[in-house]
């Protein structure tokens, strides 16, 4: 039944994107079909006119045409560039609908995070994320400070709390608070990157990364305080951002 002037249209949040390939072959066929257009011919006169002598004296050739004329024929090799443009115009079409289980509750699988222990058990799920993100994730602002970039190769040791020295501080006290910071930031950016995101965790994901950019070389307090706003979202207990996926729970994407 169509929908009436009264009914009220549900708001939703923005959907997933994900992106497909298919290969195409194309052909360009290529005419080239030549022309040759005469310019406004110029003439001259060569010397002086010739007194009681003949062209043939002067070892031209008579033209034997009616009326006499000259032929002559002039070659010229061209080099010609055609520059192509192959591109195509794709339209997508939805398909099939697949209705899955309802639930009388929040249970959408790309709103809910992860635990660092869940990365840390899952490295495939981290490599994929950090090389769909372009196979690096700053902690911290470039190389300011104590910032640490997260790699492939580096990701497990950083959620492990066991962030390579450097960039961790110098300063023994502060070692062990900048790892937790390294480890839960990561892990909250990994979270973003499967779609799981409210302001808090930005704001905060922010804040961490100015204060690791601002961060002397002997490093500073302030780490633990992040640490526990970063935990809190990757846990899903920050007010407003999205639950834990449980494995548990029906229908929740832990991937």
């Amino acid at each position: 039944m169509a929908p009436s002037e009264n009914d009220t249209a549900l708001q939703q949040d923005q959907g997933c994107t994900n992106t497909v390939s298919q290969q195409v072959c194309v052909e360009a066929v290529v005419t080239i079909t030549p022309s040759v257009t005469p310019g406004l011919p110029t003439v001259s006169c060569v010397g002086l006119p010739i007194v009681g002598s003949s062209c043939a004296d002067q070892g031209f050739t008579p033209s034997t045409t009616i009326p006499p004329s000259c032929t002559t024929t002039f070659a010229q090799v061209l080099c010609v560039n055609v520059p192509l443009t192959f591109n195509a115009d794709v339209q997508a079409t939805a398909g099939q609908v697949g209705c899955g289980p309802a639930f009388n509750a929040p249970n959408c699988p790309s709103a809910c995070t992860h635990t660092i222990g869940f990365y840390q058990t899952h490295p495939e799920v981290v490599n994929a994320l950090i090389t769909a993100a372009g196979g690096s994730i700053i902690l911290g602002i470039d190389s300011m400070g104590l910032s640490l970039t997260a790699t492939t190769l580096n990701a497990e040791a950083i959620l492990s709390v066991m962030a390579p020295i450097p960039p961790t501080p110098a300063n023994p006290p502060f070692r062990g608070q900048y790892r937790a910071l390294y480890a839960q930031l990561l892990a909250a950016n990994l979270n973003i990157l499967r779609g799981a995101t409210c302001s808090f965790a930005t704001e905060t994901i922010s804040e961490a990364n100015t204060f690791l950019a601002n961060s002397p070389p002997a490093g500073m307090a302030g780490a633990p305080d992040l640490t526990v706003a970063l935990t809190a979202f990757n846990e899903g207990s920050a007010a407003g951002c999205p639950a834990q996926c449980l494995s548990q729970e029906p229908g929740c994407n832990c991937n």
